[in-house]
């Protein structure tokens, strides 16, 4: 009645689905500093039998750009990281806990980045170079260095060089960044160098079953950077292998770099004259527009002649696909 006393948070009940999770935090976005910082519901969430559950509703925020949800997964990831001992004996069971953890936080730190979050990039290093401590052990050598340990050398090196430039004022921290970037830099470089002569020959990506023979040759991993360094340098297979690539995946599952990826190599295969990536690049045009509407607009009439130009190059190749869809293209365009 005074305001003394306030009912406790039934956490239990919260946690218990998804759903209410995101309404206790995210149901009144002037409270969800506040709650995310609540040491009771930090306590609460970390010693919930849920605690996947919640972790999930703050990350998927996290990727959307909620910044408060950012700081909680930079912080988390790294008390995750630091805490993998504790979740099992195995050593290597340990190994990828680790490494899972410390590219998350990466992963939240550049989305923290790219909303303004200038300083997250010091936490970002120091990721990568735990990553590479955690992973140069099972390198053979600078020949033979694995992508993700090529990933974490990258990192350290960018990341330090963007909290060097960043502005913040903290001469104790910029001074370890300023360390890092001269210890790594050289190591990155050569890594880089090795890799990309390694490449430069595109493992003679002539046929198809090339693609196969390097997955099975170097792993999907190694594979992947040679396939990508290839059709950025113009192999025509290598832009079809990608973009089919990142087509076959389901488009709730994509991520910001898969659709990078899926853009990219899709237009650079179908400006290479691969008739069924023309036909594909014209797809994604016509689907960003409302064929239901009564009257297009400036920009669905621009989507609609560029997705009729891609199906007439292709349609002039013998694609029925596309002869078939030029047909509902010039329907459309008579609606305009």
């Amino acid at each position: 009645m005074f305001g003394f006393f306030k009912g406790k948070v039934d956490y239990e009940r919260i946690f218990h689905s998804a759903e209410e999770t995101y309404r206790h935090i995210y149901g009144n976005r002037s409270k969800t500093v506040e709650i995310l910082g609540s040491t009771a519901f930090i306590d609460a969430w970390l010693g919930s039998p849920n605690v996947a559950t919640v972790t999930a509703v703050i990350s998927n925020e996290a990727l959307k750009g909620d910044v408060p949800s950012l700081k909680q997964m930079i912080w988390v990831t790294d008390a995750y990281y630091k805490d993998a001992e504790n979740l099992t004996r195995d050593k290597d069971e340990q190994r990828q806990l680790k490494t899972g953890f410390l590219k998350d936080r990466v992963e939240f730190c550049q989305k923290a980045i790219d909303l303004g979050l200038k300083d997250k990039s010091y936490p970002a290093m120091v990721s990568c170079v735990n990553l590479y401590t955690i992973l140069s052990p099972y390198e053979k050598d600078a020949t033979n260095i694995s992508s993700a340990a090529q990933y974490a050398l990258n990192g350290i090196v960018n990341y330090a060089q963007q909290f060097i430039e960043s502005g913040y004022d903290a001469p104790d921290l910029i001074d370890d960044a300023k360390t890092l970037l001269k210890q790594y830099t050289p190591l990155a470089q050569l890594t880089h160098q090795i890799n990309r002569a390694a490449v430069q020959d595109e493992d003679e990506i002539k046929e198809m079953h090339h693609i196969e023979s390097l997955i099975n040759k170097h792993g999907p991993d190694r594979a992947g950077e040679i396939i990508r360094e290839s059709a950025s340098n113009g192999n025509l297979l290598s832009q079809i292998f990608m973009s089919m690539a990142g087509l076959q995946i389901p488009e709730e599952s994509r991520t910001d770099q898969i659709r990078d990826d899926i853009e990219k190599f899709t237009k650079m295969a179908a400006e290479g004259g691969d008739p069924g990536s023309q036909f594909n690049l014209a797809l994604m045009y016509t689907k960003t527009v409302d064929s239901s509407a009564n009257i297009f607009s400036k920009q669905d009439i621009d989507f609609l002649l560029k997705a009729k130009y891609w199906h007439e190059k292709a349609a002039n190749q013998g694609f029925s696909a596309s002869v078939d869809a030029l047909k509902n293209i010039s329907i459309a365009l008579g609606k305009s």
